[in-house]
């Protein structure tokens, strides 16, 4: 299959190179910005891709992507030695996604970052069916709250998180099934054309060279 060629994000992305002598090994942040489940209009609503992408098939998506692209870097091309994920479609207005890569190579080059992004656009491009019904799954069971045999705490704090930020409740509670519903089909068309963007930032922290 035809690799994807390198990243055009070198014009489109805020990058940060900083140095620390309390570090040895590189560590990369990548920062993408999620649409939401509020769905409400923002400053960036001129970004075609933006608004038009779902946030339970992104959702979905990352959850299959964290496996992926940890089993990638790190066990088969073996340049991190840690891959982890934050993100976020339960904000005020736009989400968030921070990918976190602990490298093996102790300076950090262009190479390297080309070689990271191209691995999370493949994933997009070539999502495995059978590993997205398994996130599906996932999901759908994350939010399998409303029922009598839910511990009390945990269904507060998975409401109180989500309502805390303006999510009607009524929304909450069709949440699941939305998830359930979501048609996979549409995951690789949905998600190829949000990571077609660029990082939002790129942050490096790499080790202070000893003079």
């Amino acid at each position: 299959m035809e690799r994807l060629q390198e990243p055009s994000h070198h014009d489109a992305t805020i990058f940060f190179d900083m140095k620390s002598s309390q570090i040895k090994i590189p560590y990369v942040e990548i920062y993408w910005r999620l649409p939401n489940y509020r769905g409400e209009k923002s400053v960036y609503d001129n970004d075609e891709y933006f608004r038009k992408v779902s946030p339970i098939v992104l959702e979905i998506f990352l959850i299959y992507l964290k496996t992926e692209l940890k089993r990638s870097l790190v066990d088969e091309l073996k340049v991190a030695s840690t891959v982890d994920f934050n993100y976020s479609f339960w904000n005020y207005s736009e989400g968030n996604l921070q990918i976190f890569v602990l490298l093996k190579e102790k300076k950090y080059s262009k190479g390297i970052e080309t070689l990271i992004l191209n691995e999370i656009r493949r994933l997009a491009y070539e999502v495995n069916e059978n590993k997205l019904t398994m996130a599906q799954k996932t999901l759908y069971k994350s939010a399998d709250i409303f029922n009598s045999l839910t511990d009390v705490i945990d269904a507060m704090n998975w409401l109180s998180d989500k309502i805390s930020v303006g999510y009607d409740y009524e929304f909450l509670k069709k949440y699941q099934e939305l998830v359930k519903n979501c048609k996979l089909k549409e995951v690789q068309k949905e998600v190829a054309k949000f990571f077609r963007k660029d990082p939002d930032v790129i942050s490096v922290l790499n080790p202070e060279e000893r003079k």
